[in-house]
């Protein structure tokens, strides 16, 4: 008896398995299409850039000196039975530009170190920024009098803030939030200069007189003090390798005291025009120490935008 060996399948169940399979190989073949941007989103993601480089602008908020400086002095001599000064030096810079530059390089995923300088521009004083020196009079037979002199407060300051930071992004495919917190050196240089009055009396053939000197004085300080600093911001990607930065820092330093120097020599009095007095070096240390210090505010906001180009 022959052996015979039939196809234990029916045509139509064979059939039925390709079209399966061309079901199959069809749906994983769109699933393909529709996941490709995904994958290939992916595959970006790992190649991010580990480096960037951006140029900055932007404004300080808040001003670098203490607003003002004050004295005052109460005295009688001889005749004058009073003599009162007042003085109020006011001392405030214009609201401060700068440009930014830094680079940073990712060592480790999300986490890079940053070098960071901001150069301001030279900032001048304020319009209204003056000396006003007040001083009144009375005699032993209670006449008197008083006058008001106004001398400007001339000056520029110019600090350069340092960073070196720590920086972390939430990497995205068109937008990149960031935080960067690190150490700040500030360096940089503040001078002023302007005028105060002081008052003294004087015999002259027996008539008692009463005058007032205009003392210059001035401050040259440099600037050298370490702080922190802590920021964030978002990077907008505008193209394959750049994008558009924004973001604030919040910098703190230890303010800085430093007090006025007088400057001693040969002065004319101011009223009278024709008198001429001198002004020791002793005395003029001494009324340098009755003015009021100025403080170098070293906290402040910065804001700022421009573009990174990512490498």
């Amino acid at each position: 008896m022959k052996n015979v060996y039939k196809n234990r399948f029916h045509p139509a169940i064979i059939n039925g398995k390709e079209n399966v399979m061309k079901t199959n190989i069809t749906i994983f073949c769109i699933l393909m299409l529709l996941l490709a941007p995904l994958l290939a989103g992916e595959e970006e993601e790992k190649e991010f850039p580990r480096s960037d480089l951006w140029i900055s602008s932007g404004v300080v908020l808040g001003s670098f000196m203490s607003a003002e400086s004050l004295y005052n002095r109460n005295w009688s001599s001889g005749l004058l039975a009073s003599v009162q000064e007042t003085g109020l030096l006011t001392h405030q810079v214009n609201l401060p530009m700068f440009i930014s530059a830094a680079y940073s390089y990712y060592f480790l995923g999300d986490f890079g170190l940053q070098f960071k300088m901001d150069y301001p521009f030279l900032q001048s004083m304020k319009e209204g920024s003056e000396s006003s020196y007040d001083l009144s009079w009375t005699w032993n037979d209670n006449s008197g009098d008083g006058l008001n002199v106004l001398w400007p407060t001339n000056g520029e300051i110019n600090v350069i803030p340092m960073h070196l930071n720590l920086v972390f992004k939430l990497r995205n495919f068109f937008i990149t939030p960031y935080l960067s917190a690190g150490v700040t050196y500030f360096l940089g240089k503040f001078k002023l200069n302007s005028a105060l009055g002081y008052a003294i009396t004087l015999t002259e053939d027996n008539v008692q007189k009463i005058d007032f000197l205009d003392l210059l004085m001035g401050i040259e300080k440099n600037i050298g003090t370490l702080g922190y600093n802590i920021g964030a911001g978002l990077d907008f990607k505008i193209g394959q390798s750049v994008a558009l930065t924004a973001g604030v820092t919040y910098m703190k330093a230890n303010d800085l005291e430093v007090n006025w120097k007088i400057e001693s020599g040969a002065y004319t009095g101011q009223i009278l025009t024709e008198q001429t007095y001198s002004l020791s070096e002793e005395l003029a240390d001494y009324l340098s120490t009755t003015l009021s210090p100025v403080t170098v505010k070293m906290t402040f906001f910065q804001i700022t935008a421009g573009l990174k180009i990512l490498f």
